[in-house]
């Protein structure tokens, strides 16, 4: 009796090491699931705040009448044919030096 009730309780460890593992990989399946959503978070937070920062410099270098922009666009300081070009002494970004 005492080797049929020894097999029975081997039996039954296996059983539960079995289901053990089994959960072990399943956390382990979840934690790697999780590890990549925060990369694709991360990079997306990252690209956010790399268009912000983008953005902020233009908005600074177009308060400051230095920013190339879209060459073709009249208004853009770089555009030698527009009204934002160097010779334009009406641009408020562009003072002249003479009295």
């Amino acid at each position: 009796m005492a080797s049929q009730q020894s097999r029975e309780n081997v039996a039954q460890t296996a059983g539960q090491l079995t289901g053990e593992a089994q959960k072990t990989e399943q956390v382990k399946n979840m934690a790697q699931g999780a590890g990549e959503q925060v990369k694709t978070m991360a990079q997306g937070a990252g690209e956010q705040v790399k268009n912000m920062a983008q953005g902020a410099a233009d908005a600074v270098k177009n308060t400051l009448g230095i920013n190339p922009g879209n060459p073709s666009d009249p208004s853009n300081p770089t555009n030698p044919s527009g009204s934002g070009g160097s010779n334009d002494l009406t641009n408020p970004s562009n003072p002249s030096t003479r009295i």
